[in-house]
């Protein structure tokens, strides 16, 4: 593969912000934004208000994903109870084409892009936005235990689903269905922190207002779209930026 332009990989809980990180950095930055080109997935659920073909996703029905799996050079995940593919030429194409190819998604389909090799392959940079800093979830575990910690990280996320939901217009009984089911998954996915490079507490989520109502981003939004611009810079000095190890959700 063409390892010139380096590979950006962004994960984290549903709701926590991914898209308006992307959004945000071509606000504040630019000249930055332009270069990232977006890995456009395979997706067997039904489009959300905005929603554009080809754009979010390429919206399929779940036989047309699944047959994904025996076609060579994909890759199919199941995420939250959606159906997810990827066609693993789009990296090299955006590549090729003078871009930064970049993935924001579920942590699921980063662990099949890792066991397929993708990551030695050429330069890629991990970053995993989480809702809890690592001296907040160090202090809770301690105080509480794992099991109370569980449902506190779920607890966060489903309040954030739940705006995100109602600022959709979109609140009906299958979405209080699809919250609980996309908070259940939290603390799974927020357990796949310490493989990644870096992670960026983000307290902000996707619908905070913090991203866009006053013309700006504020509060903890601004901070991780600047840890962000700097990390696809070359730099980890961002006093937000950590780097969690691989014991931190052992049982105090």
């Amino acid at each position: 593969m063409n390892s010139a332009n380096p590979f950006i990989v962004i994960a984290g809980p549903s709701g926590i912000g991914k898209s308006p990180l992307l959004k945000g950095l071509n606000q504040l930055f630019p000249d930055l934004g332009k270069q990232l080109q977006p890995l456009v997935l395979y997706n067997d659920r039904a489009k959300r208000p905005g929603e554009k073909e080809s754009v979010a996703y390429f919206f399929r029905n779940r036989n047309e994903i699944e047959a994904l799996r025996e076609k060579p050079g994909h890759l199919v995940v199941e995420n939250r109870g959606d159906l997810q593919g990827l066609e693993i030429s789009q990296i090299e194409t955006i590549q090729n084409q003078g871009n930064w190819p970049i993935y924001e998604g579920n942590v699921f389909m980063v662990d099949a892009m890792r066991k397929a090799g993708l990551f030695e392959q050429q330069k890629t940079i991990t970053l995993f936005l989480s809702p809890v800093s690592l001296s907040e979830l160090q202090r809770l575990i301690k105080r509480h235990g794992l099991t109370v910690v569980k449902d506190v990280v779920e607890g966060i996320q489903r309040r954030k689903l739940t705006l995100r939901s109602r600022n959709q217009q979109s609140l009906h009984l299958p979405d209080y269905a699809d919250v609980a089911r996309r908070a259940a998954k939290a603390w799974e996915e927020l357990n796949h922190a310490p493989n990644f490079d870096y992670v960026i507490p983000l307290y902000d989520g996707e619908s905070h207002d913090h991203w866009e109502l006053f013309g700006t981003p504020l509060g903890s939004a601004r901070m991780a779209i600047e840890a962000f611009a700097e990390c696809i810079q070359g730099s980890n000095q961002h006093p937000i930026m950590e780097k969690w190890p691989c014991t931190v959700f052992e049982s105090a």
